[in-house]
């Protein structure tokens, strides 16, 4: 979850610096969620064993409070 916040907002979780470091690079929280689990399965060549939530897939599963697509990264 921290490695989401530092790629959505660029900042450290003090909210340092202000605007975010290179804030051109900051990517959308849908983005950066797509790009730790799909993209990561395929970065590693793992793409057939992990990746969407489907039979036969490994999984490692999350429960939140809140939809965090929908809440303000900070």
């Amino acid at each position: 979850m921290l490695g989401l916040y530092a790629t959505v907002t660029r900042q450290i979780l003090t909210g340092e610096p202000e605007g975010g470091r290179f804030p051109e690079e900051r990517i959308t929280t849908e983005e950066a969620f797509r790009a730790d689990t799909l993209n990561s399965a395929y970065g590693s060549f793992e793409e057939e064993i992990k990746g969407p939530i489907t039979v036969g897939k490994r999984v490692d599963m999350v429960v939140l409070s809140e939809n965090f697509l929908k809440v303000e990264p900070s």
